[in-house]
């Protein structure tokens, strides 16, 4: 039993180190990185561009430490929110931060939606979002004078409309650029969308369920609003 144990934590120790081990691409990007301005790594699925972004936020928290005096674990008034797409990666990314010890500097590892989510619950506690209604929505008001099917009716108001923030004067008086959609508008048309979309956010607003794109937007405005929230 020794044995085997012994096996299995110097093969564990083996894993855990070929994982954390960067390549020189990796070492390049790395250097390149810093933390006071946005940035990109862009590479396939599987090419560590997690664990660059939790090494790069390593370094930096070893620097504030050193410059602090505070020790390599010292605490910061800095926060950092660690987002991504899914629950699985979410794990992963755990993990990583726990074998590279970030996870003490990293307070919050969860989904995007998670935290959309999180902030919308906040925001009312009795107000939720639904995945699904806005397809819902569409099929109940939409008409055959749009001359546009469910699907691009859910695209121009989910995707266009309320995705992109895009406001009444923006879409009826500037006619903003609608790229990738496949069709113009008329100004009827576009008049007889923005009805719509009006239509959905009353009704989203009296039942408390909203789309994504919509519960984005009520925290946006909130925050305008109330820059201090």
């Amino acid at each position: 039993y020794l044995e085997r144990l012994s096996s299995y934590s110097r093969t564990r120790r083996a894993f855990e180190h070929s994982i954390l081990r960067l390549s020189p691409e990796q070492n390049a990007v790395l250097d390149r990185i810093k933390l006071n301005h946005d940035f990109l790594i862009r590479g396939g699925a599987g090419t560590g561009k997690t664990l660059v972004l939790l090494q790069a936020l390593k370094r930096a928290a070893e620097q504030l430490a050193q410059e602090d005096g505070l020790g390599a674990t010292g605490d910061s008034s800095e926060r950092i929110v660690l987002l991504t797409y899914t629950k699985t990666l979410m794990r992963y990314n755990q993990y990583l931060a726990q074998l590279l010890h970030q996870h003490e500097n990293i307070d919050t590892i969860i989904t995007a939606d998670s935290l959309l989510s999180e902030a919308f619950q906040r925001l009312n506690g009795e107000w939720q979002i639904d995945y699904y209604v806005i397809k819902d929505l569409c099929k109940q008001m939409h008409h055959e004078d749009l001359d546009l099917t469910v699907d691009e009716l859910k695209t121009e108001i989910e995707d266009f409309l309320f995705g992109g923030a895009v406001s009444e004067a923006e879409y009826l008086q500037e006619k903003i650029k609608r790229h990738g959609l496949g069709k113009a508008l008329s100004e009827q048309q576009r008049q007889a969308v923005w009805d719509i979309a009006c239509r959905m956010r009353q009704e989203m607003r009296q039942t408390g369920v909203f789309s994504r794109n919509a519960a984005r937007l009520e925290l946006l405005e909130n925050l305008l609003g109330e820059p201090d929230s």
